[in-house]
């Protein structure tokens, strides 16, 4: 057994090659395991061609389809990493992750939901001052950059026999907000995937045959592990390119779906089409839910009483991979509801006191703090953020507050600071503020959350102009429109000539729970 991805894979084309590996339930396509082989070692022929080698990064800016798994194990046989980027982000957020990564080739989509991605690739080259040597490969018939060479003509090539991918090496590198506004890019080594997928089998109890639904986006570790893992047990996933509540109960009642893991408000979408339709979605047995809005137990009773599947409560994180924890699946729906669990493998957590580092007793609540495979191996060139969350003797510190549990077990309580729950998108506000004060007319922004009908956060941001600016609030949110993800754009600004604040130890602090209760009193407007 070898803990490659590339060894996993030729594992599952040894014992399942003609079995559908993917399935595109809008469009009937279906992969096999041997047809995805052949397509990533076809790929890596014509990747290393482009001179990908060892260490080189490869951006993934696609929806959900089979050549982005194609292109995860296509660099992993070449030694290189890919970074993965989400299709939701505009011009700025792929500079930055363009820029941080180094990345020498992107694999884009051309023509998916009409949106022009060739565009923002022009204007993020623009904003990020990239050397013209990035080479763009565009899958789909839509518009594609200028210069970008075809995935047909990518995978023109025979298939690559040489194998070059070692253990240890690099393999996918995962964004999560940072607190300069510029993304970190959490790197995770091909063994510690590999391990995970097995480890989830195991936790999930999937078995080859079986049917696993992953609507979700593998820009995230949410989507990737749950496809990493189904695929690493022989069951077939079931791939759409994006998520549609209609088409995943639609799905899950066609193809006999045993497992679905997913965001909370995504279970609820599709409970209520299943309902509506009078669809019957009891073969799904097995399910992990994020908790992003609240009401964890009763969505928890509502799977079970819908479809019968006897759904946990997980956790994760970019820095430690998701489908990290789980509770018994035989256990009740209160004590199956909340974030935590038991590890799913060789995982250890504590909790620690945020200010002295000392553990915490069981029950007592901390930071809570990680060591083990999963654990990243660091941020992609950023050594000061590495050395603040990754500690020497192997600690992660995931600035979430939790407690542990005599019985081995984990509970997650909330962030320590203050990122935001954006659509179901874990966001920090420095990201939104960075990108407002971009703008020639903006002297200081401060971003804060208030709640949001759907029980995440609502971003409310508070703006200071420089002396004799002009734009005012519309312009400053079409600012945002413009360059970042629909989920960042504030649903409300307000422009302010002072801030709250207090004399610390360290200097002058804005005050932001003075600005949260500001945003409260003057609501969205």
């Amino acid at each position: 057994m070898r803990d490659t991805l590339t060894g996993l894979l030729a594992e599952l084309v040894e014992r399942r090659g003609d079995r559908p590996a993917l399935l595109d339930p809008a469009t009937g396509r279906v992969t096999t395991f041997a047809a995805l082989d052949e397509l990533a070692r076809r790929a890596a022929t014509g990747l290393s061609a482009l001179g990908v080698g060892r260490g080189d990064r490869v951006a993934v800016w696609l929806p959900n389809l089979p050549e982005w798994l194609a292109v995860q194990f296509a660099v992993a046989r070449l030694g290189a990493v890919v970074v993965a980027v989400n299709t939701r982000f505009r011009a700025q957020e792929l500079a930055d992750i363009l820029r941080v990564s180094g990345a020498s080739v992107l694999v884009l989509t051309a023509g998916y939901r009409r949106i022009d991605f060739a565009g923002i690739l022009a204007e993020a080259r623009a904003k990020a001052g990239l050397a013209t040597d990035l080479v763009p490969v565009a899958v789909g018939h839509g518009d594609a950059p200028d210069g970008a060479l075809s995935w047909n003509e990518l995978i023109d090539h025979p298939p690559r026999l040489t194998d070059d991918a070692r253990p240890e090496d690099a393999a996918a590198v995962f964004a999560t907000s940072g607190s300069t506004g510029v993304p970190k890019l959490a790197v995770h080594r091909q063994v510690a995937i590999v391990t995970h997928a097995r480890n989830d089998v195991v936790a999930f109890d999937m078995a080859p045959g079986e049917v696993s639904l992953c609507a979700l986006p593998l820009c995230g570790v949410f989507g990737f592990n749950a496809a990493l893992s189904a695929l690493a047990s022989g069951a077939t996933t079931l791939l759409p390119a994006a998520f549609d509540a209609a088409e995943s109960a639609e799905a899950i009642a066609r193809h006999g779906v045993t497992h679905f893991h997913a965001a909370d408000n995504m279970l609820r979408d599709v409970l209520a089409v299943a309902r509506d339709r009078g669809l019957d979605l009891s073969t799904w047995r097995e399910g992990a839910f994020a908790a992003f809005s609240g009401g964890g137990a009763a969505l928890v009773r509502e799977v079970e009483d819908t479809a019968g599947a006897r759904i946990t409560g997980v956790y994760g994180a970019s820095e430690l991979f998701a489908l990290v924890a789980r509770w018994p699946r035989d256990w009740d729906a209160e004590a199956r509801s909340p974030g935590g669990g038991f590890p799913v493998g060789d995982i250890e957590v504590r909790a620690t006191d945020p200010g002295t580092g000392a553990v915490r007793p069981h029950g007592e609540p901390g930071e809570l703090q990680f060591r083990g495979y999963n654990v990243a191996a660091g941020y992609l060139g950023n050594p000061e953020a590495s050395a603040a969350a990754f500690l020497a003797d192997g600690w992660y510190r995931s600035g979430d507050l939790g407690h542990t549990r005599d019985d081995g077990a984990f509970v997650y309580l909330s962030r320590m600071k203050d990122s935001l729950r954006l659509r179901g998108f874990l966001t920090d506000p420095g990201e939104i503020e960075q990108h407002l004060q971009r703008h020639p007319d903006v002297s200081l922004a401060q971003v804060v959350g208030v709640p949001a009908p759907d029980g995440g956060d609502a971003a409310v941001a508070f703006v200071q102009l420089r002396p004799h600016a002009t734009a005012g609030p519309d312009d400053l949110v079409e600012h945002c429109r413009r360059d970042l993800a629909g989920y960042k754009v504030p649903s409300a600004l307000h422009l302010v000539t002072d801030w709250p604040t207090v004399e610390g130890a360290n200097g002058r602090k804005i005050q932001r729970f003075r600005l949260r209760d500001r945003a409260l009193q003057l609501g969205a407007r």
